[in-house]
Protein backbone atom coordinates (compact mmCIF):
# COMPACT_ATOMS: atom_id res chain seq x y z
CA UNK A 1 0.00 0.00 0.00
CA UNK A 2 1.28 3.42 -0.56
CA UNK A 3 2.70 6.07 2.16
CA UNK A 4 1.43 8.95 0.96
CA UNK A 5 3.70 11.75 0.83
CA UNK A 6 4.80 15.33 -1.53
CA UNK A 7 7.74 14.45 -3.57
CA UNK A 8 6.46 16.67 -6.42
CA UNK A 9 9.62 19.05 -6.92
CA UNK A 10 11.87 15.25 -7.18
CA UNK A 11 9.43 14.13 -9.70
CA UNK A 12 9.70 17.53 -11.71
CA UNK A 13 13.40 17.60 -11.19
CA UNK A 14 14.17 13.78 -12.65
CA UNK A 15 11.87 14.88 -15.56
CA UNK A 16 14.09 17.86 -16.72
CA UNK A 17 16.85 15.86 -16.19
CA UNK A 18 15.34 13.21 -18.72
CA UNK A 19 14.82 15.21 -21.53
CA UNK A 20 18.48 16.79 -21.25
CA UNK A 21 19.84 13.69 -21.65
CA UNK A 22 21.74 13.48 -17.60
CA UNK A 23 21.36 9.68 -16.43
CA UNK A 24 19.31 9.24 -13.10
CA UNK A 25 20.80 6.33 -12.14
CA UNK A 26 20.35 2.39 -12.88
CA UNK A 27 17.17 1.15 -12.22
CA UNK A 28 17.53 -1.58 -9.26
CA UNK A 29 15.74 -5.11 -9.75
CA UNK A 30 13.58 -6.50 -7.27
CA UNK A 31 13.66 -10.37 -7.66
CA UNK A 32 10.93 -11.01 -5.40
CA UNK A 33 8.51 -9.80 -7.92
CA UNK A 34 7.06 -12.79 -10.51
CA UNK A 35 6.73 -9.94 -13.35
CA UNK A 36 9.73 -8.70 -15.32
CA UNK A 37 11.75 -5.90 -13.92
CA UNK A 38 14.49 -4.18 -15.22
CA UNK A 39 18.12 -2.48 -14.47
CA UNK A 40 18.45 -0.19 -17.40
CA UNK A 41 19.91 2.98 -16.64
CA UNK A 42 17.22 5.97 -17.35
CA UNK A 43 19.40 7.75 -19.97
CA UNK A 44 17.63 10.72 -21.76
CA UNK A 45 15.80 9.54 -24.53
CA UNK A 46 13.18 10.99 -26.80
CA UNK A 47 9.80 10.65 -24.42
CA UNK A 48 6.35 10.00 -26.98
CA UNK A 49 3.49 9.16 -25.21
CA UNK A 50 4.16 10.14 -21.74
CA UNK A 51 5.43 13.72 -20.07
CA UNK A 52 6.70 16.00 -22.72
CA UNK A 53 7.94 19.16 -22.35
CA UNK A 54 5.07 21.08 -23.05
CA UNK A 55 4.20 19.90 -19.48
CA UNK A 56 7.19 19.50 -17.36
CA UNK A 57 5.13 17.10 -15.18
CA UNK A 58 5.24 13.28 -14.85
CA UNK A 59 2.05 11.15 -14.40
CA UNK A 60 4.05 8.85 -12.11
CA UNK A 61 2.57 10.86 -8.95
CA UNK A 62 0.11 8.49 -6.73
CA UNK A 63 0.64 10.56 -3.99
CA UNK A 64 -1.81 13.54 -2.71
CA UNK A 65 -1.38 16.93 -2.91
CA UNK A 66 0.89 18.78 -1.11
CA UNK A 67 -1.54 20.24 1.15
CA UNK A 68 -5.32 20.96 1.18
CA UNK A 69 -4.89 24.51 -0.01
CA UNK A 70 -3.02 22.76 -3.33
CA UNK A 71 -5.76 20.00 -3.68
CA UNK A 72 -8.73 22.61 -3.80
CA UNK A 73 -6.41 24.14 -6.99
CA UNK A 74 -9.21 21.87 -8.70
CA UNK A 75 -12.74 23.07 -7.77
CA UNK A 76 -14.13 20.42 -5.91
CA UNK A 77 -17.21 19.79 -9.12
CA UNK A 78 -14.40 18.90 -11.90
CA UNK A 79 -13.39 15.95 -9.59
CA UNK A 80 -16.08 13.20 -10.63
CA UNK A 81 -15.11 10.27 -8.42
CA UNK A 82 -17.73 6.93 -9.60
CA UNK A 83 -18.34 3.42 -9.09
CA UNK A 84 -16.80 1.49 -11.65
CA UNK A 85 -17.20 -2.29 -12.55
CA UNK A 86 -13.47 -3.72 -13.76
CA UNK A 87 -13.52 -6.37 -15.78
CA UNK A 88 -10.60 -8.53 -16.46
CA UNK A 89 -7.27 -6.98 -17.80
CA UNK A 90 -4.27 -8.46 -19.49
CA UNK A 91 -0.90 -6.34 -19.70
CA UNK A 92 2.16 -6.84 -21.29
CA UNK A 93 4.01 -5.01 -18.22
CA UNK A 94 7.25 -3.96 -16.66
CA UNK A 95 7.93 -4.00 -13.20
CA UNK A 96 10.05 -2.50 -11.14
CA UNK A 97 11.15 -2.01 -7.54
CA UNK A 98 12.99 1.06 -7.73
CA UNK A 99 14.03 4.53 -5.36
CA UNK A 100 11.53 7.06 -6.27
CA UNK A 101 13.39 10.00 -7.89
CA UNK A 102 14.27 7.50 -10.54
CA UNK A 103 10.83 6.47 -10.96
CA UNK A 104 9.53 9.24 -13.47
CA UNK A 105 12.43 8.09 -15.73
CA UNK A 106 11.99 4.70 -15.56
CA UNK A 107 8.13 5.58 -16.38
CA UNK A 108 8.86 7.55 -19.58
CA UNK A 109 11.81 5.48 -21.29
CA UNK A 110 10.62 1.72 -21.09
CA UNK A 111 6.74 2.86 -21.09
CA UNK A 112 8.26 4.30 -24.78
CA UNK A 113 10.04 1.12 -25.35
CA UNK A 114 7.23 -1.12 -24.53
CA UNK A 115 5.26 0.65 -27.04
CA UNK A 116 7.71 0.56 -29.27
CA UNK A 117 8.28 -3.06 -29.22
CA UNK A 118 5.13 -3.74 -29.36
CA UNK A 119 4.79 -1.73 -32.35
CA UNK A 120 7.69 -3.80 -34.06
CA UNK A 121 6.10 -7.18 -33.22
CA UNK A 122 2.93 -5.92 -34.37
CA UNK A 123 1.06 -6.81 -31.53
CA UNK A 124 -2.33 -5.00 -31.45
CA UNK A 125 -2.73 -3.18 -28.00
CA UNK A 126 -6.30 -3.54 -26.77
CA UNK A 127 -5.67 -0.22 -24.79
CA UNK A 128 -3.84 2.76 -23.63
CA UNK A 129 -0.22 2.61 -22.54
CA UNK A 130 -0.96 2.99 -19.06
CA UNK A 131 1.34 2.65 -15.39
CA UNK A 132 0.59 0.22 -12.36
CA UNK A 133 1.23 1.65 -8.88
CA UNK A 134 1.79 -0.87 -6.58
CA UNK A 135 3.97 1.10 -3.48
CA UNK A 136 4.66 4.52 -2.84
CA UNK A 137 6.57 5.13 0.39
CA UNK A 138 8.32 8.07 0.88
CA UNK A 139 9.70 7.38 3.87
CA UNK A 140 12.33 5.06 2.89
CA UNK A 141 12.07 6.50 -0.87
CA UNK A 142 11.20 3.63 -2.70
CA UNK A 143 8.29 2.70 -5.19
CA UNK A 144 7.00 -0.22 -7.01
CA UNK A 145 5.71 0.08 -10.59
CA UNK A 146 5.21 -1.02 -13.82
CA UNK A 147 4.93 0.28 -17.62
CA UNK A 148 2.04 -1.59 -18.98
CA UNK A 149 0.17 -2.21 -22.18
CA UNK A 150 -3.13 -3.97 -22.42
CA UNK A 151 -3.08 -6.84 -24.67
CA UNK A 152 -4.89 -10.18 -24.79
CA UNK A 153 -4.54 -12.94 -22.95
CA UNK A 154 -2.34 -14.87 -25.08
CA UNK A 155 0.49 -12.31 -26.62
CA UNK A 156 3.90 -13.15 -25.60
CA UNK A 157 6.59 -10.64 -25.92
CA UNK A 158 10.24 -11.01 -24.68
CA UNK A 159 11.53 -9.11 -22.33
CA UNK A 160 8.04 -8.45 -20.86
CA UNK A 161 5.28 -10.44 -19.11
CA UNK A 162 1.85 -11.02 -19.83
CA UNK A 163 -0.24 -10.57 -16.38
CA UNK A 164 -3.66 -10.75 -15.37
CA UNK A 165 -5.72 -8.28 -13.13
CA UNK A 166 -8.92 -9.42 -12.02
CA UNK A 167 -12.85 -7.98 -12.33
CA UNK A 168 -13.70 -6.51 -9.25
CA UNK A 169 -15.17 -3.41 -7.88
CA UNK A 170 -13.88 -0.26 -8.31
CA UNK A 171 -13.41 3.55 -8.23
CA UNK A 172 -12.53 6.21 -11.13
CA UNK A 173 -12.21 9.47 -12.46
CA UNK A 174 -11.20 10.97 -15.75
CA UNK A 175 -8.91 14.40 -15.49
CA UNK A 176 -8.56 16.38 -18.48
CA UNK A 177 -5.66 18.70 -18.39
CA UNK A 178 -1.74 18.42 -17.43
CA UNK A 179 -0.08 16.23 -15.33
CA UNK A 180 1.08 18.62 -13.38
CA UNK A 181 -2.98 18.11 -11.67
CA UNK A 182 -2.53 14.44 -11.13
CA UNK A 183 -1.61 14.76 -7.54
CA UNK A 184 -4.77 17.03 -6.73
CA UNK A 185 -7.10 14.19 -7.87
CA UNK A 186 -5.06 11.29 -6.28
CA UNK A 187 -5.90 13.73 -3.72
CA UNK A 188 -9.75 13.42 -4.27
CA UNK A 189 -9.99 9.94 -4.38
CA UNK A 190 -8.01 8.93 -1.36
CA UNK A 191 -10.40 11.60 0.36
CA UNK A 192 -13.53 9.50 -1.02
CA UNK A 193 -11.88 6.57 0.22
CA UNK A 194 -11.60 7.53 3.47
CA UNK A 195 -15.11 9.27 3.48
CA UNK A 196 -16.63 6.16 2.23
CA UNK A 197 -14.40 3.26 4.44
CA UNK A 198 -13.41 2.07 1.44
CA UNK A 199 -9.80 0.84 0.67
CA UNK A 200 -8.05 0.41 -2.58
CA UNK A 201 -6.15 -2.77 -3.74
CA UNK A 202 -2.66 -2.86 -5.95
CA UNK A 203 -2.17 -1.63 -8.41
CA UNK A 204 -4.14 1.18 -8.75
CA UNK A 205 -4.17 2.35 -12.55
CA UNK A 206 -2.96 5.61 -14.76
CA UNK A 207 -4.20 5.17 -18.26
CA UNK A 208 -2.90 7.82 -20.82
CA UNK A 209 -5.62 8.21 -23.05
CA UNK A 210 -4.60 11.06 -24.55
CA UNK A 211 -1.34 12.58 -24.38
CA UNK A 212 1.60 14.50 -25.75
CA UNK A 213 2.22 12.66 -29.01
CA UNK A 214 -1.83 13.40 -29.66
CA UNK A 215 -2.07 17.49 -29.26
CA UNK A 216 0.40 19.66 -27.72
CA UNK A 217 -2.25 21.30 -25.83
CA UNK A 218 -2.33 19.94 -22.32
CA UNK A 219 -5.24 21.19 -21.42
CA UNK A 220 -6.64 18.29 -23.66
CA UNK A 221 -4.67 15.76 -22.34
CA UNK A 222 -6.66 12.74 -20.75
CA UNK A 223 -6.21 10.68 -17.90
CA UNK A 224 -8.04 8.00 -16.18
CA UNK A 225 -7.26 6.97 -12.94
CA UNK A 226 -8.63 4.16 -11.21
CA UNK A 227 -8.31 2.89 -7.92
CA UNK A 228 -9.43 -1.55 -7.80
CA UNK A 229 -11.14 -1.74 -4.07
CA UNK A 230 -10.54 -4.02 -1.57
CA UNK A 231 -13.11 -6.89 -1.73
CA UNK A 232 -15.68 -7.37 1.39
Amino acid sequence: MYKKGFLFFALVLVTAMALTGISCGPTPVDNETEETTTNTPVKGRAIEDLPSENDGQSPASPPVAKNESEANQVPEYAVEITPVDLLEQHYLVLRSRLPLDNMTGFMAIEGQNLRLAAQRAGIEPQGNLSMLFYEWDTENGIGEAAVALPVAATVELPGYVNISLPAGPAIGTAMQGPYSQLGVYHYAMDAYLKANNLSAATPTIEEYVIGPTATPDTNLFVTMITYPLVKE
